[in-house]
């Protein structure tokens, strides 16, 4: 994963929060979990950006 303006054609999905806290994101969000990170797990909640 690494990061890219979102209106640039080659993004695919926009970050909308972090739910490290909770670990699970709200039903209408993808989610991407990244596991064992200097800080522990990281879970994303995303969307899909529409060119």
């Amino acid at each position: 994963m690494f990061t890219i303006p979102c209106n640039d054609a080659k993004a695919d999905y926009k970050v909308m929060f972090s739910a490290t806290a909770q670990g699970k994101c709200p039903p209408e969000f993808d989610e991407y979990t990244e596991r064992g990170g200097r800080n522990g797990d990281t879970t994303l909640c995303l969307t899909q950006v529409r060119h």
